[in-house]
Formats: C-alpha cells, structure tokens, sequence
C-alpha cells in the first residue's frame, strides 16, 4: 500500500515541497519547466532525449538523476545560437550525464552548448552544478554578456569531456559573473585529439578550492587551469597531466593566487600572485 504525504510531512523528509518523477522517454521537458519553486525533479535511469528542445529550469528547482553513469540527458540544437539546459536561480542540476558529443556544429561557442546563457536568456544567480559530467564537442558551460544581476555558478566534483573551454565567461560584465569550482576531481578530456584547445576556465573571476585538476589529454601545450584569468585563487588544488608540455596556469590578463597547492612551476605564465612551496616538489612527486 503506497503511503500519501502531506506536504507538511513531504518537506521534513525531503526538504522538498514536492517530489516528481520522471522515466526515461517521459515527458522530461515539461515536468522540469512545468515545476514550481521548492520541487525536486528526480530523472530516473535512462536516456531522456528531449529532441531540438531546450530545456529552462524554473527557479528554485532541482534536477537529480541516479547518477552520472545511470541518467543520460540528451537533446539536438545543432546549429542554433542557444544554450540546452539553462539554470534556474537557486536552481542545483545533480547526478546526471548531460550528453552532447555526437553533435557537430560551431566549436566558438555558438552552438552545441549544453548547459549556460546566451545573450536574451534570462539573468541566474546562486545555481550550482553537482556531480555532473558534460561531454560537448563545443564548449561544455558557455555563458555570454551576464547580467550584473547574475551572482555566478558553483560546480562540485564534476567531469567535463570537450574539444574546446570547460567553462567560458565572455562578452559584457563579465566581472560581474563568478565561478566557483570545488571539491573533488575535474578531468579534463579531449573527443578528438586532432582538433582540441582544452582550458578549464576562461573567465575574468574564478576560484577553484580542493581540487584535482587532471588533464588527461594527448595533445601537448593545450590544457590551461585559469585562461585569460584578471583574478583568479588555486586553493589546496594539485594540477596533473598526461602532456608534458601543457601549461598549467596562465595569468595573462591579471593576476592569480596560488596557495597550498601542487604543481609544475615551470608551466605557468603571466603574474602568479602567491606562489608557496608545494610547487617545488611536483616534480619529486610525479617521479
């Protein structure tokens, strides 16, 4: 016998005002864009193809799936300067697999973007990415002239799997948007070796905290931790790559602080403001 809650009862147990559901095949889109604030929209194990649809979650909703390696979600904007999966404000889209890398289109990041906010989307603040792998062949997250009411993005112990930027922060006010990456692994990874220019993040502002950063690309030179960085923090972060000759971090445009963290000195460029010890003996380290 099924037991029926309250919604008194449904928010002490879930912390949610509602709970809904959606299989595989189901009408995915329409359950998360039809959600009120305060809904958790579970995605359950599957592929859910939206199709050339993209994808607006309300603010105030959460997207969970089963996990990055049970709950694929997929869709086609082949060609069209639009973002697939736009964030909510307060929004947290978790534990899932948001899959474009069968798409071929512009790898400048005007189209193929699975999850970010181009020019005419509405302003988001305070949304968070955690345990997500994003596999684009275009840029993975691409945001473009943020609104200076926009408060930035978190993103925890996710895997990005592209040709191009894992995260792009371009056009106006871009000093007004702030990434903050933390906690556990970001693998970088390269669809097509031939054709990759791997970064981590290119943006004016960003921090990234108790991180291992990887790169497990072929390609020599390409992978950068912070590109075109005017402020940047690696805290208690240790960088690894598969490519001897990948640059690590690049200050170019400002200035960034590097503290408790380990990595190769010799493949930074620009202005490293704080530079501790624990650079010295990557080397020790990796042999």
């Amino acid at each position: 016998m099924a037991t029926q809650f309250n919604a008194e009862d449904l928010q002490l147990l879930t912390g949610y005002d509602d709970v809904l559901c959606v299989a595989a095949g189901g009408a995915t889109k329409a359950t998360i864009e039809g959600a009120a604030d305060g809904t958790l929209v579970r995605l359950l194990p599957g592929t859910h193809d939206v199709g050339d649809n993209g994808i607006v979650v309300p603010a105030g909703v959460d997207v969970a799936g089963a996990g990055m390696d049970l709950t694929t979600l997929t869709g086609d904007r082949t060609g069209l300067a639009a973002s697939f999966l736009k964030p909510g404000t307060r929004s947290t889209i978790r534990d899932l697999h948001v899959d474009f890398s069968a798409l071929r289109g512009a790898e400048d990041g005007t189209s193929n973007i699975p999850i970010g906010k181009v020019a005419g989307d509405a302003a988001f603040h305070h949304a968070k990415l955690l345990r997500v792998r994003i596999t684009s062949y275009s840029d993975c997250i691409y945001i473009v002239n943020p609104d200076p009411s926009d408060m930035g993005l978190t993103i925890e112990d996710c895997e990005f799997e592209t040709n191009i930027d894992a995260i792009v922060v371009t056009g106006t006010n871009t000093n007004d948007f702030f990434i903050r990456i933390k906690g556990g692994h970001v693998t970088l990874k390269e669809l097509n070796p031939e054709e990759s220019d791997r970064n981590l993040v290119v943006a004016p502002w960003s921090d990234c905290f108790d991180l291992d950063i990887r790169d497990l690309g072929t390609e020599p030179g390409m992978a950068t931790v912070l590109y075109e960085a005017a402020k940047g923090r690696l805290i208690r972060c240790t960088l690894y790559s598969t490519s001897d000759g990948a640059v690590h971090i690049e200050a170019n445009e400002g200035s960034v602080e590097v503290a408790d963290s380990i990595y190769d000195p010799t493949r930074t460029s620009g202005t490293i403001a704080t530079v501790d010890t624990l650079g010295r003996i990557y080397k020790a380290i990796q042999a």
